[in-house]
């Protein structure tokens, strides 16, 4: 039986490549050079490589790559990601993941050569335990490791303990003495200050001996040096320091390379019929020749294509163009679709935003024609601001600043992002564009749920709380917004750990709810969130918080959450004491804050 063509597509793994047949980027020939500059470098081993690239171009990949490469040479390899083992010791759990490798005779000889001294007894046993039993030893291993004094003694010690241990490894082998260890570090920028220092120390302090190299995987751009080396001792200093002294950068691919790159995930998901070499192009530029990123919008695109009805009306790139926006520019997008007071009109009114500017940033002396005049005075008014003088060209870039007063923020970076602006151009000439919006209101694509690691991993998180499992313990809510399905996520996200959120679509009804809640008591409100467009009244938020708070009804936190956020209303809730935001992740955060600020008032 033929199978349909939705019954062929199929999701893409994010994995890293592990094998040159799976390599649609064609990295083995990369991979064997290193591979082999590693092996001739043997003999200046302590050394370290870094593997250099922004998340999501391949360094994960090329790193597998390399390592299928040693171990084919015969090179004992270690690999270790340091992202994932976030919940253990780094330190720990890095030397034991390369001690584990060396042969259990050698540490049972090593430890007793070395019996004399206290601290290499233990921390050879640590080795000897961990190589010598898989099973059943965890808790045995871990009372070893804790009882481990690391002072400036015991780190010299232990050093010495590795590196006898090492030697002993490297003579006993075949092919002595030329034994090999490589050990792979993947996504180090992606770890706490914390993980750096101690994964750092590891590396430089007790395992930076002969016989030993590290292939780290990170992206410069994500820790500058300045802030890799804040706070370090000298040690860590001087380590990050060698490590960024030698490192290769992944170039991005090419033209040739990303296109077949594209085309080969695309045949992969089943969805290449689909793509044409316009779409294809066009995919390229849209996600920065991301790997990552484009694994990504075709696995977007093929639940969609699959899942969706809304589609069948519609052409694939019609479709293609809707996913570019919604993961490319998804704050936009969710004005776009959910946005009730421009009423599905964000791209013409991006489109007049880009028309004004076109008009007023001419060259010097040019004279607009009637008809574009008569569109910037139009666009002007109805944004409630004066126009400029036609014959004054001084005059036009304060009239400019004034009306990006009242523009959604995110308009002034978006109208110079030349992808953005093509894109929405493209989509709107498309045929059904209008009913497409129309469409996308009633029913939106899918948009990325809330964030689950509700805080920034940098962010300070050592309170009284016992996990995020409730993480909003203690917050009582006030939200009013008369069109509540803007909110359902977050609220949902907000009881789900431990908040209270009483919901309110008009004022007066919400103002019973905070006098009868009595103001100062336990049971009072102590956070409300608003909109601030209500009955058509675009200000009514704003006048409301400011009764409230004159009349005491609520004198405490404010949040104003619209996906329509302007300059001109930012710096009114700052006015008024209020946070104002459009972005559910930022309204998490400040109630997370506010959360674990309302439990410390009530020690």
């Amino acid at each position: 039986m033929t199978q349909t063509r939705e019954q062929e597509f199929t999701l893409l793994s994010d994995e890293p490549v592990t094998s040159g047949e799976a390599d649609l980027l064609e990295g083995g020939p990369v991979a064997r050079e290193l591979a082999a500059l590693m092996l001739a470098s043997r003999g200046s081993t302590p050394f370290t490589l870094a593997v250099d690239a922004g998340r999501g171009m391949g360094k994960s990949t090329l790193m597998h790559l390399v390592d299928t490469e040693l171990e084919e040479a015969g090179v004992c390899t270690v690999w270790y990601d340091a992202w994932t083992a976030g919940r253990e010791d780094y330190l720990e759990g890095l030397m034991k993941t390369t001690l584990v490798k060396l042969d259990p005779k050698v540490l049972r000889r090593t430890m007793a050569k070395l019996s004399g001294s206290r601290a290499l007894v233990r921390a050879v046993r640590t080795g000897l335990v961990m190589a010598a039993a898989p099973l059943g030893v965890g808790r045995m291993v871990d009372e070893i490791w804790q009882s481990l004094s690391v002072d400036a003694r015991t780190r010299n010690e232990m050093r010495d303990a590795v590196e006898e241990l090492v030697a002993q490894w490297m003579a006993q082998g075949p092919g002595a003495p030329s034994r090999f260890l490589v050990v792979f570090i993947d996504d180090l920028d992606r770890c706490s200050d914390a993980a750096v220092r101690a994964v750092s120390e590891a590396v430089k302090i007790y395992l930076g001996v002969p016989g030993i190299a590290f292939v780290v995987g990170c992206d410069r751009s994500a820790h500058s040096i300045a802030t890799l080396l804040r706070n370090y001792s000298p040690e860590t200093a001087e380590f990050m320091e060698k490590i960024f002294q030698t490192s290769y950068r992944i170039p991005g691919p090419g033209d040739d390379q990303v296109a077949a790159y594209i085309r080969g995930c695309a045949q992969q998901a089943g969805v290449d019929r689909l793509l044409d070499d316009r779409l294809t192009s066009l995919l390229a530029d849209r996600t920065g020749r991301n790997p990552r990123r484009i694994k990504r919008l075709l696995n977007g695109f093929v639940l969609e294509h699959r899942l969706n009805p809304l589609w069948k009306a519609f052409a694939p790139e019609v479709l293609f163009r809707t996913v570019l926006l919604q993961y490319s520019y998804g704050d936009f997008y969710r004005l776009l679709v959910e946005d009730e007071e421009s009423g599905g009109g964000a791209v013409s009114e991006f489109q007049g935003y880009h028309h004004v500017r076109q008009v007023l940033r001419r060259v010097a002396g040019s004279d607009p024609t009637d008809d574009s005049w008569a569109q910037v005075t139009r666009f002007f008014s109805e944004h409630k601001v004066a126009a400029p003088l036609r014959p004054d060209p001084d005059d036009w870039g304060r009239s400019l600043e004034e009306l990006e007063q009242q523009l959604p923020r995110e308009f002034a970076d978006l109208v110079a992002d030349r992808q953005f602006v093509s894109l929405v151009s493209e989509l709107m000439r498309l045929p059904q564009a209008n009913e497409l919006v129309a469409r996308l209101r009633r029913q939106p694509l899918v948009v990325c749920p809330v964030r689950q690691d509700l805080l920034d991993p940098h962010e300070e998180m050592t309170d009284s709380l016992t996990g995020l499992d409730q993480a909003y313990e203690g917050l009582r809510v006030m939200w009013v917004d008369d069109h509540p399905r803007h909110r359902q996520r977050v609220v949902d996200e907000l009881r789900a750990r431990g908040a209270t959120v009483t919901e309110e679509r008009d004022t007066m009804t919400a103002q019973r709810r905070l006098r009868e809640a009595n103001p100062g008591s336990s049971t009072a409100f102590n956070l409300v969130i608003s909109d601030f467009t209500r009955g058509g009244d675009p200000d009514a938020g704003f006048r409301t918080i400011e009764g409230w708070k004159k009349e005491e009804i609520h004198t405490g936190r404010v949040i104003f959450f619209s996906h329509r956020v302007t300059p001109s209303r930012e710096a009114r809730g700052t006015e008024l004491g209020a946070q104002v935001t459009s972005g559910e992740d930022q309204l998490l955060r400040w109630a997370f804050r506010a959360a674990r600020e309302i439990r410390a008032e009530s020690l």
